[in-house]
């Protein structure tokens, strides 16, 4: 494990590609949402996202990431928490869960190589996630999008501010998630090439 005095300070900007997807989704026992924070509801239905990311050249970090998340608000602020999320780079693990409480695992990816994207992640108790993605359509530039991650830290809740660009692609896409098996086909799914991922230090949410 990297010593702490050598992690990368944020803000990270993190450079590569990534594919996106989103559900409505039924969850039996869904974990709860930070602190003073409520999971998104549509009826019995949960917003869920996932991303498979690549960092590479570029970034402050290279590695491979696949995180799963759900969408979370506090009044009409709204959020992204992330309860499930793999890594195969020791520093992107130890950076993760010391400056943004995010639960960040080990884990060993596969990837194929372009145009189409199919990948594979196993950690020690078998396999994470899966993802094949089908490009379908033009590829278009994609504005900055920003968001926040809000996590659960030693009994209160801590956000970052994010954001996100890239050249966007929409596809098909088929995953197969270890914590959320039975997802089935996602509502929309994107690849993001030349993606720019930038991440600020998170503070106790106001």
């Amino acid at each position: 494990m990297p010593h702490p005095d050598t992690l990368p300070s944020p803000p990270w900007r993190l450079v590569g590609e990534a594919c996106v997807s989103a559900w409505l989704a039924r969850i039996a026992e869904p974990p709860p949402a930070p602190p003073g924070w409520r999971l998104v509801r549509l009826g019995p239905f949960l917003a869920v996202g996932a991303v498979w990311a690549r960092y590479g050249a570029g970034g402050m970090l290279a590695y491979d990431e696949l995180a799963v998340g759900l969408v979370v608000r506090r009044g009409l602020r709204l959020g992204v928490t992330v309860p499930w999320i793999w890594v195969d780079s020791e520093a992107g693990q130890a950076g993760g869960r010391r400056f943004w409480a995010i639960p960040k695992r080990m884990a060993r990816f596969r990837t194929a190589p372009a145009p189409a994207f199919e990948a594979t992640a196993e950690d020690a108790a078998g396999e994470a996630g899966r993802i094949s993605l089908r490009p379908a359509g033009p590829r278009w530039p994609c504005p900055p999008i920003p968001f926040q991650i809000v996590q659960a830290d030693d009994g209160r809740a801590v956000r970052a501010p994010a954001r996100v660009r890239g050249r966007a692609q929409v596809g098909r896409a088929a995953w197969r998630l270890g914590p959320l098996p039975g997802l089935g086909r996602p509502l929309v799914s994107v690849r993001l090439t030349g993606m720019r991922l930038d991440l600020g230090p998170a503070r106790a949410a106001a």
